[in-house]
């Protein structure tokens, strides 16, 4: 063999390994279990970001609803004034 030949066979056995090793990747399970993963990805991104917001809306609006609440009854307390019976509206 010639020394041409000699370094031939290490590349032919890189490019045999790589194959086999690209083959062990590309079965379809493998190609379907990383496209459902990808799809599900940003599913999984878009359901943590609503939760977050309907987390904050929820807590904020609970809290507007009760100061609403509590200044609309506060507003509409009548205080007796000791010049005569007449009451003011705060």
């Amino acid at each position: 063999m010639g020394p041409k030949a000699k370094n031939i066979k290490p590349n032919i056995k890189k490019i045999q390994v790589i194959q086999n090793f690209e083959a062990e990747i590309d079965t379809p399970s493998n190609t379907m279990h990383q496209e459902s993963f990808n799809r599900l990805k940003p599913l999984t991104l878009s359901e943590r970001y609503v939760r977050a917001r309907l987390n904050y809306s929820v807590s904020l609006v609970v809290r507007l609803v009760e100061e609403y609440r509590e200044g609309f009854e506060s507003r509409y307390i009548e205080y007796p004034t000791p010049l005569c019976n007449c009451y003011i509206e705060h």
